[in-house]
């Protein structure tokens, strides 16, 4: 929407296909070169509604999408799934990450959920009555006895068998570096089918079990629960940033013709000529100048075969 046209909304934010936020009556352009925050935070289909004909979650993003259009590189968000479905925080809760990931932005979250915190902070602050009781990694702040200290509740923490797959990127890294990168692709196979196919939740059975399936050394197993890859691991996580940019655009990337792209994101495997027509259409939109994203609801649910 131009910001000439008469129909600006008088009930708080209108998104428009300008790239740009426009608040009572304040146009706020996106910095050059930056992603739309439109296409960011997956609100276009919302860009002619206003902000009441909205559901909760679709109304966080729309905040969130206004403080992207300023260009902020700091983002304080005080309880951002709050009175939102359990799906609807999931999603809000991904955006912002994918935010962090892929424009670098620094998000600060107020959160009560400790297992969201848990999932998806870099670094926790424990407060009570106003003070810093603990900081840190979420595994050194989130144990039985800050929550106890804080909340007066006595409790059990375990480990989140989703946020440990760090610990199977440490064993892939150990691989390569002692049997080359051709054992990665076997190796990520026998990882990932175990753990998305079969919902394995043991992750050192399953890091156990593909390992001796590739006849590769059990001892790799170690590497799971060491520091010492950690230098190669980010080394190849930043190895996904778009050179042009130096900045994310997503996990897992893919490098085509010397642009980086997150995606295409697919729910069945192509195989045969029709894996090499996805391919060739795909390179043909990624060769393009002016291509940067493509979009739309997912359908149907993941097919292994």
């Amino acid at each position: 929407m131009s910001t000439a046209e008469p129909d600006l909304r008088a009930e708080g934010l209108h998104l428009g296909y300008d790239d740009r936020a426009v608040v009572s009556g304040l146009d706020l352009a996106v910095p050059p070169g930056r992603i739309t925050a439109l296409a960011a935070t997956g609100t276009t289909d919302l860009a002619d509604r206003a902000v009441d004909e909205l559901s909760g979650g679709q109304r966080q993003r729309a905040w969130i999408a206004m403080a992207v259009a300023q260009g902020t590189p700091v983002l304080l968000l005080d309880e951002p799934t709050t009175y939102l479905d359990l799906a609807h925080q999931i999603d809000v809760l991904d955006l912002v990450v994918d935010l962090n990931r892929r424009e670098g932005r620094t998000i600060v979250m107020v959160l009560h959920d400790l297992n969201q915190a848990c999932r998806y902070a870099d670094h926790v602050i424990a407060m009570k009555k106003g003070a810093i009781v603990a900081e840190g990694a979420p595994a050194d702040v989130i144990t039985a006895e800050t929550v106890e200290d804080v909340f007066g509740l006595r409790c059990q923490v375990t480990t989140d068998p989703v946020s440990r797959t760090p610990l199977v990127v440490r064993v892939a890294v150990a691989a390569a570096a002692a049997h080359g990168d051709g054992v990665l692709r076997d190796l990520y196979t026998a990882l990932g089918t175990r753990i998305h196919r079969h919902k394995e939740e043991d992750f050192d059975a399953v890091i156990a079990a593909s390992l001796a399936e590739l006849d590769l050394p059990a001892a790799l197993a170690e590497a799971a629960h060491s520091t010492t890859y950690d230098t190669e691991v980010a080394r190849h996580h930043d190895a996904g940033k778009d050179p042009e940019q130096d900045a994310y655009v997503g996990t897992p990337t893919i490098h085509v013709d010397g642009t980086v792209w997150f995606g295409p994101v697919l729910n069945a495997i192509p195989r045969g000529e029709k894996a090499a027509e996805l391919f060739d259409s795909f390179r043909v939109l990624a060769n393009h100048p002016g291509f940067f994203e493509l979009k739309r609801a997912r359908s149907g649910g993941l097919s292994y075969d």
